[in-house]
């Protein structure tokens, strides 16, 4: 039945788009997408089963994000919902939402904090593993599509338009970082030599680690 709901997801085409990925194992990755929709493959993508009812989310929302974080695995989307999985990604059980807001993406500072972002600046901080929220003050109204902890632990996040923000206290407070060429970014990841690569509209921008404090 599983493989049957696969391949009638597979065959529908882009009004069910993936939009992350999360890598279980070298061979085991969970895709999730639009409404809800998770597919997991336990050889490589050579197959996919229907993974969707293990996320217990009834109304089916849009899944932005999925971040392994210590020892569980959290995705966020609309509606400012969170779920984790504390039985290696075979059940996502939901957190308390931080506000209704969506979110785009979620991190794991190295205090343990749990940090949230998305819509119009919005953001938000838990260190009690997502009982509860404590709204942040990011200095845009922009859309925050993608953050990452740097090796120093510092948190970078980046906005719709190629805003870059930075925190030296573990997701608290944020200053803005200037000498970025503005342009859309999507997601950003961590060179080997600590630069930070952004892929956006314009193609791939690597940026300095000298422009960061950390």
């Amino acid at each position: 039945m599983a493989e049957k709901r696969a391949e009638h997801f597979l065959s529908e085409g882009p009004d069910k788009p993936f939009l992350t990925l999360l890598v279980l194992e070298p061979q085991k990755v969970l895709a999730f997408g639009a409404y809800r929709m998770a597919m997991l493959t336990e050889d490589g993508g050579k197959t996919w089963c229907d993974w969707s009812l293990h996320i217990y989310d009834r109304l089916s929302h849009n899944i932005y994000d999925a971040q392994a974080i210590g020892s569980e695995y959290y995705i966020v989307g609309e509606m400012g919902l969170v779920f984790c999985s504390n039985d290696g990604g075979n059940t996502f059980l939901p957190l308390t939402a931080p506000e209704n807001v969506t979110l785009f993406g979620i991190l794991g500072a190295r205090n343990g904090a749990l940090i949230v972002f998305g819509v119009a600046g919005s953001a938000f901080r838990s260190i009690d593993g997502g009982k509860s929220w404590t709204p942040l003050v990011i200095p845009t109204q922009e859309d925050l599509t993608a953050g990452r902890v740097l090796p120093s632990g510092a948190v970078v996040m980046v906005s719709e338009s190629g805003l870059l923000f930075e925190s030296m206290d573990n997701g608290i407070t944020y200053r803005a970082i200037s000498g970025v060429q503005p342009q859309p970014f999507f997601d950003i990841d961590i060179a080997r030599d600590g630069a930070l690569i952004a892929v956006g509209a314009a193609g791939i921008t690597k940026i300095s680690k000298e422009l960061f404090l950390s």
